[in-house]
C-alpha cells in the first residue's frame, strides 16, 4: 500500500526557491516516503517539524470550514 503525501503552501514556497538539483533530491525522499510511509530514518528526525506543520495545516482546514474541530486520524 502506498502513502499519499500532501504538502503545505509553506512547502510550495520553499520548493519554488530550490535549485533544480535540490528539487530532484527532495523529490527522491518524497517518493521514498510515498512507498515506505513515515518509517524512513530521515523522517523520524523531522517529526517535530512535520507535526507542527501538520497542526498548522489542520488549523487552516478548520478555519476554511473544510473539517470540524474534531480530532483527525
Amino acid at each position: 500500500m502506498g502513502w499519499e503525501v500532501e504538502y503545505t503552501d509553506a512547502f510550495e514556497q520553499w520548493w519554488d526557491g530550490l535549485t533544480t538539483e535540490v528539487q530532484v533530491s527532495v523529490a527522491a525522499y518524497v517518493e521514498l516516503l510515498e512507498h515506505r510511509g513515515p518509517n524512513p530514518r530521515w523522517y523520524r528526525t523531522q517529526v517535530t517539524t512535520a507535526d507542527r506543520l501538520y497542526d498548522a495545516h489542520l488549523d487552516s482546514l478548520r478555519r476554511e470550514g473544510l473539517i470540524n474541530g474534531e480530532e483527525v486520524p
